[in-house]
């Protein structure tokens, strides 16, 4: 099943790349295009711990968010720029210490996608510590794999743009595209520590893509 939207905004008209019996013309001034893969995973796990004497039911506690995103950039002005990054989040709490860690950290290269087949986060992510303890280091390898029905979205904008060398249309457009996902491998520890794989229901996933989205700048030329 695909689920379509489109949203069609019309900000202004401009009159003038069209006025005086085309004595003013249009051309491009920038070009740009956009291809970005984005895929999020975010879930709780938990391991029990010994400690009966303080609380025989206490755990140690994950949750945590792997964020990827893999982005270019083709511009007519500025060429090709490309980049491609994981961002990690972790929170973890000791039931029986009561004493807990909450940082975030990012990857350069550490996250690959193959459109909406696959997501891969891998390498050793240094995390700053938000809750005031010392830092720490997540080392992963996660795989997720595409399942579901695909959902489908398109905008479209117009709108008339001031330049200095006179008035000017620009116009955006994207088409995007996302799934559900599965855990497919997992391996992933904080501090020397495995966490280990979340159970059905106590994860999100998702794989999405944006791509043909276009950007055009166009001015009045005599």
């Amino acid at each position: 099943m695909t689920t379509k939207s489109k949203i069609v905004t019309v900000l202004g008209l401009l009159a003038g790349l069209v006025a005086a019996g085309g004595a003013a013309q249009a051309k491009v001034l920038e070009h740009i295009v956009f291809h970005d893969n984005t895929s999020v995973l975010s879930f709780d796990s938990s391991v029990p711990l010994n400690c009966p004497d303080i609380d025989p039911f206490a755990t140690l506690t994950t949750h945590a968010t792997l964020n990827g995103f893999q982005f270019t950039n083709k511009s007519t002005t500025n060429g090709d720029v490309r980049s491609n990054s994981a961002v990690v989040n972790i929170f973890q709490q000791n039931g029986c210490t009561g004493e807990f860690f909450f940082g975030g950290g990012n990857l350069d290269g550490g996250f690959t996608q193959d459109v909406l087949k696959s997501a891969h986060w891998q390498g050793t992510v240094p995390i700053t510590s938000f809750s005031g303890g010392p830092d720490g280091v997540v080392v992963m390898d996660v795989t997720m794999t595409g399942t579901g029905p695909v959902t489908t979205n398109q905008q479209h904008f117009r709108f008339s743009i001031a330049t200095p060398d006179g008035p000017g249309v620009e116009t955006i457009h994207t088409n995007g595209k996302s799934v559900s996902a599965l855990i497919s491998s997992f391996s992933l520890s904080f501090n020397g520590v495995a966490v280990p794989a979340p159970a059905d229901g106590f994860f999100f996933s998702e794989i999405a893509v944006s791509k043909a989205g276009t950007m055009e700048l166009v001015k009045s030329s005599k």
